[in-house]
């Protein structure tokens, strides 16, 4: 979990770096989301609409320092992850002002390395189209 509050991004990219030392197959990550009722919920203002809550793998509820940053780091955690020649690269990548760009990344990576890993025999058609129409075309 990413962009946790009274955290900062140095600790995101030590998740970063556990996941490639722990040798991961596949990992995936997703941005704090706050559940209503909870202490967290209450202790921390957070930006954005309760109405919005149910997309928490594509941006940060919480008012966290270097939140576009954060953001970003989460999109493309998982293709680092698989590719660790890339860490170094880290600071620069989720600075540059691509964050369309990685989301679709990030989605595309989950997609093609995600549904084999998970669901190796497959899904179907029908449930593919359900999901790319639900992320995609929405």
């Amino acid at each position: 979990m990413l962009g946790i509050p009274e955290t900062c991004l140095e600790d995101d990219i030590n998740t970063l770096r556990l996941n490639i030392r722990s040798g991961a197959d596949y990992a995936i990550t997703s941005l704090c989301t706050p559940y209503p009722g909870t202490t967290m919920a209450q202790d921390y203002p957070f930006s954005r609409d309760w109405d919005e809550l149910g997309d928490y793998y594509d941006r940060s509820f919480y008012q966290v320092k270097d939140r576009r940053q954060r953001e970003n780091l989460q999109r493309v955690f998982s293709v680092i992850v698989s590719f660790p020649f890339l860490l170094h690269l880290v600071p620069v990548i989720i600075k540059l002002p691509l964050s369309k760009f990685y989301k679709f990344l990030g989605f595309f990576w989950k997609y093609a390395r995600g549904r084999k890993k998970i669901f190796p025999t497959g899904l179907g058609v029908r449930y593919n189209f359900i999901y790319l129409k639900r992320h995609i075309w929405r």
